[in-house]
């Protein structure tokens, strides 16, 4: 392991040189957290009620969520450093180099360092965040009738430990900041498994015939090159180099395809929604349409499904080289909706069906694979574990995080809310047919926790006088036209 540490440590920096033109937060920033200075009002007559902004949140009792104020005893370098720590375990770049676990050790020990050291704002920004903690609440009580309490309450422990630390990231930094922290991490990733791929660095880049890089298979190893191609596009709109990130973004298709996921390629494939974000986000005339577009493509695309007269299903399945099975997920579907109905209120206990012999996990593994331990969907998973009891409420986190960037991304229409509505979107999609949303330690619980607090944040009137007139942002990030 020695000898892979310093090209460890250089794709480390990668993020970190992303950022250097990060401009330090010293002054309180103001009210809105991407807000840009007014046309036509003077800074100075603005300067007051900028200054009173964390006054205003104290005043209130901390329960004012239209302000940002991270927690001042934190140093903002140390800040970058956490979330880079937290994006990389949640990307799971680090399983096969064994180094995991010691870094999931630093990142709870620092998070309850951070906790501790500003009891004050921890609790405030825990009791804004209840409907965040309200799913590992509902898992840890199903260690009550769980088939394994133990393993149900070690899960349900870290879960809330996951949706804390998704929590603290949005109170420590401005999504911005984040998202190209995370754009350069995945961007990186994908470097890496480039040089493991084509120079042998690290342990063997091939499983069974596809590729998995750093990854333990070949679905993650996917799902984060389509993160990386996510991140090209984003930092292209970004710093205004759209044809180089196109370009890089097309460059990681041969390296999905050599993962053999469909479910790889399907998210790829979604990647001009992005596109098609970026490009309405500059009227508020557009960015108003969203809703309307959000109806009506699935409306239009069933609808062309139902009327077309070619097989479009069994083509799309046939190019992805899959079967009518989904390579057995259907049956895996169809059985764990059997289980989630014999519990349907309170399920069979956070994590805890793939943990304990019975004859419903036998079939199954005899039927697919011996060595299937997950539903292939996150939301059954979810069903099978906690029931409606926490389903429903994880459900609902879902769209109130949706319907908040929504409205964000209306409001603004900066290059970050677009990359927060789309990351959002992506997930809870894939969702669909892997389990990574709601995992532990996983990027997508990490993500939706955060993007929630930080769409909620950003929900308040602009200040008086700017008549929703913007320029551009002071970190770069140009906001719509109006």
């Amino acid at each position: 392991m020695n000898e892979w540490m310093p090209s460890l440590h250089l794709l480390a920096a990668v993020p970190l040189c992303v950022c250097r033109e990060f401009p330090r937060a010293s002054p309180p920033r103001p009210p809105s957290m991407d807000c840009e200075m007014p046309r036509g009002v003077d800074a100075k007559e603005l300067s007051p009620k900028i200054q009173s902004a964390p006054d205003r949140r104290m005043q209130t009792g901390g329960n004012d969520n239209s302000l940002y104020r991270p927690p001042d005893r934190t140093p903002e370098r140390w800040r970058d450093w956490y979330a880079l720590l937290l994006l990389l375990i949640g990307s799971g770049l680090t399983h096969r180099f064994g180094l995991q676990p010691y870094l999931l050790l630093v990142l709870y020990v620092w998070t309850a360092a951070l906790l501790v050291r500003d009891r004050a704002s921890s609790l405030r920004f825990m009791g804004t965040g209840w409907p965040v903690l309200l799913l590992p609440m509902f898992a840890l009580l199903t260690t009550l009738w769980s088939v394994n309490p133990p393993e149900t309450a070690y899960r349900s422990l870290q879960l809330a430990g996951t949706m804390v630390m998704g929590l603290l990231l949005a109170e420590l930094l401005p999504p911005w900041r984040v998202m190209l922290l995370a754009c350069g991490l995945w961007i990186s990733g994908a470097i890496l498994t480039f040089l493991m791929f084509t120079t042998g660095f690290g342990p063997p880049a091939i499983s069974e015939g596809s590729l998995i890089g750093p990854f333990i298979h070949k679905n993650p190893l996917a799902l984060s090159l389509v993160l990386a191609a996510l991140a090209c596009i984003t930092l292209g709109a970004y710093w205004r180099v759209m044809p180089l990130g196109l370009i890089l973004a097309l460059a990681l298709l041969p390296m999905i395809r050599l993962a053999h996921s469909a479910s790889g390629l399907l998210l790829y494939a979604s990647l001009p929604c992005l596109l098609l974000l970026l490009a309405i986000r500059r009227s508020p005339t557009t960015r108003n349409l969203l809703p309307v577009v959000a109806i009506l493509v699935p409306i239009l695309a069933v609808g062309w499904l139902l009327l077309a007269k070619t097989d479009v299903v069994g083509i799309t399945l046939t190019a992805l080289g899959k079967d009518e099975t989904l390579t057995g997920r259907t049956s895996i579907w169809l059985q764990a909706i059997e289980l989630a109905r014999s519990r349907l209120i309170g399920g069979m206990g956070y994590g805890a069906f793939w943990t304990v012999p019975s004859d419903e996990r036998t079939l199954l593994q005899f039927a697919v694979d011996h060595r299937l331990n997950i539903f292939h969907n996150a939301y059954l998973e979810l069903l099978v574990g906690v029931g409606l009891l926490g389903t429903v409420p994880a459900f609902v986190l879902i769209l109130a995080t949706l319907k908040r960037c929504i409205s964000w991304f209306r409001r603004d229409g900066t290059v970050t809310s677009a990359f927060f509505l789309f990351l959002v979107c992506l997930f809870a999609v894939s969702g669909l047919a892997e389990p990574a949303l709601f995992s532990l330690h996983n990027t997508s619980t990490f993500m939706i926790a955060a993007t929630w607090r930080w769409a909620s944040d950003v929900r308040q009137p602009h200040i008086a006088g700017s008549s929703g007139d913007k320029v551009r942002a002071p970190h770069g990030d140009r906001p719509s036209a109006t």
